[in-house]
């Protein structure tokens, strides 16, 4: 049996990403990188729960079966592995997207042997240290998926345009790659609704490459994103038998509507002022994520793509990559959140094409002066890429038990806590951290000791009370206080005051600083007893 060393390079590439991620992952849920969310995701992975919008079922689906699969592992560990899994197969098919579209686009330049196997891996690698790729594939977030997802789409493309060069392709071969294309979008609408403008590219090559029976074809395309798209039942049918964590409650239609279009944070889309958008987009450092050398290699593709002769179709590559980094800047950069920069993940793959593409056209450009000039050019990238990657290493590296806060803090908590406590906490880190232990327990970084689970402690965060969900799911319990729609600051602090005062004759009531600002009023302020990040409550006698 021969072996296919085609495929060599995107392996290689692969493998050495998994052992990078792997090595600095984090080893449970933390709070580097932005990940505050980890706790609550890896929580309702473990136990079927519902997240915050949009739900995210795809990811819940499949955190659910690992975690069951590699039962003997931490939950946590396994979702964060799970990233390192997702980042890594997504490196190897960067790797291959790259020669498939450098063997197309030069299709009239012989390559000698494995060439555009080795540019793919060399534009892999760098888009394998960019921080955004690293920082979310050793934490347990959603982006790592959310990156793979798209790679694959990418992938699909490219081959869909080699097949389109190539005069001899048969039409039931691009029937079948546009079936996958189909397939991979409702898999990524599964995951988040807003991959959805993955479909730019899509579109945008299928006009620049008609695939034939149109009529056929969208059929085929729309049929098959039926399967991904059939994983938003996820959401009302686990909610129905009401999980400890039912984040809205989207059982009800009009639950389910507002969940899927994460309803509450549609004021965060483009919501940063001009100025703050002009200032984001001028920061030095997020092209720097890149690297000098690799940057001029984009723009030297960017060329190639659009300023090569109109016979050869270049632009038919360019015109997607531009359109879809354009937007993936716009949204990023324009998102009213802290973590903003990570939503730049969209363009690692097309950035990646074009750094493969430039190199291509600088290595057939030295090949015409003088191989070694080439080999010159290797040496040079390779030495930048491991002094980025050990310049980064530090910044990246979540596998230290010092930046294992989240670990801490919940172990720590938990294990204080008296019985039957209500938690209160305006602190996201906070409130998931606590989530995950009281569903599944943590493990005690430093005593290596497993707090929890605590299924007697209900924390929440002063959000929840307003909204109707939270009073769904909680009907007949001492948590459903008479509620009414408060109209601004002062009512919605009275509220909160309400809830505690309903429910600190029976249970110990505990809340963080921020929390205790809220309730606090002249003349009717709680007293405070110990506590470090959390305080209990007791009403002035």
């Amino acid at each position: 049996m021969k072996l296919n060393t085609e495929n060599l390079p995107s392996w290689l590439a692969g493998a050495i990403a998994g052992c990078l991620y792997c090595i600095t992952s984090a080893s449970t849920i933390t709070w580097v990188h932005e990940s505050q969310d980890s706790g609550e995701l890896a929580a309702c992975a473990a136990i079927a729960g519902i997240p915050h919008p949009t739900g995210y079922p795809l990811y819940m689906i499949a955190g659910w079966i690992a975690i069951h699969i590699f039962g003997w592992f931490d939950p946590g560990r396994v979702m964060v592995l799970t990233s390192v899994v997702c980042a890594s197969i997504a490196a190897g098919i960067i790797a291959r997207t790259c020669a498939i579209l450098i063997r197309a686009i030069w299709r009239d330049f012989e390559f000698r042997g494995m060439g555009p196997g080795w540019i793919g891996f060399l534009a892999a690698i760098v888009s394998a240290i960019n921080p955004v790729m690293w920082s979310q594939a050793v934490v347990c977030e959603v982006y790592s998926l959310a990156l793979l997802l798209q790679a694959v789409v990418w992938l699909l493309l490219a081959k869909y345009v080699r097949l389109r060069i190539d005069s001899k392709s048969r039409d039931g071969d691009h029937a079948s790659l546009i079936g996958w294309i189909g397939l991979m979008l409702g898999l990524i609408l599964a995951h988040h609704i807003s991959g959805i403008m993955i479909i730019f590219p899509v579109v945008l090559i299928l006009l620049f490459y008609p695939p034939g029976n149109w009529g056929k074809i969208g059929t085929r395309f729309v049929l098959s994103m039926i399967p991904g798209l059939l994983l938003y039942l996820y959401l009302p049918i686990r909610s129905s038998f009401n999980p400890p964590i039912d984040w809205g409650n989207p059982q009800t239609f009009g639950n389910f509507i507002r969940h899927i279009s994460a309803f509450q944070y549609r004021g965060n889309i483009f919501g940063v002022e001009w100025p703050d958008f002009i200032r984001r987009l001028t920061n030095p450092e997020w092209p720097g994520n890149w690297g000098t050398l690799f940057i001029l290699l984009a723009l030297a593709g960017f060329c190639v793509l659009f300023f090569s002769p109109k016979k050869h179709k270049r632009y038919a590559v360019g015109v997607p990559i531009l359109v879809y980094v354009l937007w993936s800047i716009v949204f990023a950069f324009s998102y009213n959140a802290s973590d903003y920069e990570v939503f730049t993940y969209p363009m690692i793959m097309p950035i990646a094409i074009l750094i493969a593409v430039g190199t291509g056209w600088v290595v057939i450009m030295l090949q015409k002066t003088s191989r070694h000039l080439v080999w010159l050019l290797v040496f040079m990238a390779f030495i930048f890429i491991g002094f980025a990657a050990a310049q980064r290493w530090l910044e990246m590296d979540a596998s230290d038990p010092i930046r294992n806060a989240a670990a801490n803090f919940a172990s720590r908590e938990i294990r204080l806590l008296p019985e039957n406590a209500i938690v209160i906490t305006n602190s996201d880190g906070q409130l998931f951290s606590l989530l995950y232990g009281i569903n599944v327990g943590v493990i005690d970084p430093i005593g290596g000791e497993k707090i929890g689970p605590r299924k007697d402690i209900d924390a929440l965060t002063p959000y929840w009370i307003t909204t109707d969900w939270f009073y769904e799911n909680h009907a007949g319990t001492d948590l459903a206080i008479e509620r009414w729609e408060p109209q601004g600051i002062e009512d919605y602090n009275r509220l909160l005051r309400e809830f505690i005062d309903m429910n600190i004759a029976n249970r110990p009531v505990f809340v963080d600083g921020y929390v205790l600002s809220m309730i606090q009023v002249e003349g009717d302020e709680y007293r405070v007893e110990g506590g470090t990040a959390l305080m209990r409550i007791i009403p002035a006698s």
